[in-house]
């Protein structure tokens, strides 16, 4: 549990996703600025989040309900007033039809779709304790092209943006902002297997002719995060999509 005292200014956020990737750059951004305090969580026992005190670390997988259940109720965030949730941990598990297995399969949609929901209903009470709260879910634009190879990243990506759509609607009357952010292709762990084949097809269904990196899509969470009250139920896509 992280004890300290905390200062007027500062806004706890809570960074799904935070050993790696967006998660990682985010969770790194936002302790650097000083004025908020992170929650991370992830499976992973070490990320390589910049040490803090304004940092805590909550280890579980995301598959597992019951235990990231216990393990955030632990952690003393759910009786806080939280600024935000973002929702960054997915997974990408490349197969063909003809190979796809059932339990990666089912697997991927826990993680990229179903835990955002229930992290989602955890935190209500937490968000909606502070003014201007968000909701921000990490999809990609894949959830718009079809992607081959990928149908089941595409898929869960795809309902996530649904997700986000009908959340921003539901919570609504509890004054809490449900958006999204879905990234062109970014160089990270997660799509380093991609073959360049499929690297170049993602490339062809990106508006903007440059390279997006973390830290593009890190500011853009920011932005959206301490956006208007009037502002949910959106997309943002970073770098465009031809769709």
């Amino acid at each position: 549990m992280l004890v300290r005292i905390m200062s007027k200014e500062q806004k706890i956020v809570v960074v799904t996703g935070s050993a790696s990737g967006i998660g990682l750059g985010l969770c790194n951004r936002l302790i650097s600025e000083g004025s908020y305090l992170t929650y991370g969580i992830d499976k992973q026992n070490h990320p390589g989040v910049i040490k803090s005190e304004d940092y805590e670390h909550i280890v579980t997988d995301l598959r597992d309900f019951s235990q990231t259940l216990s393990r955030i109720t632990e952690s003393g965030v759910l009786k806080e007033r939280v600024f935000a949730l973002v929702n960054a941990a997915g997974v990408m598990p490349s197969m063909l039809v003809p190979a796809m297995d059932p339990d990666v399969a089912t697997d991927a949609f826990k993680v990229n779709c179903v835990a955002p929901v229930y992290l989602s209903k955890l935190m209500l009470k937490a968000l909606a304790r502070s003014k201007g709260s968000s909701i921000i879910n990490i999809t990609s634009i894949a959830a718009d092209i079809d992607i081959p190879g990928e149908t089941i990243y595409c898929a869960s990506k795809s309902a996530l943006t649904h997700v986000t759509q009908s959340m921003a609607k539901e919570l609504a009357r509890f004054k809490i902002k449900v958006n999204s952010i879905a990234p062109a292709l970014i160089a990270t762990n997660m799509t380093a297997h991609l073959s360049e084949a499929q690297k170049a097809y993602m490339l062809q269904k990106q508006v903007l002719n440059k390279e997006i990196t973390v830290d593009d899509v890190v500011e853009i969470i920011i932005n959206v995060m301490n956006t208007s009250d009037l502002v949910t139920g959106s997309t943002f896509y970073v770098g465009g999509v031809v769709k």
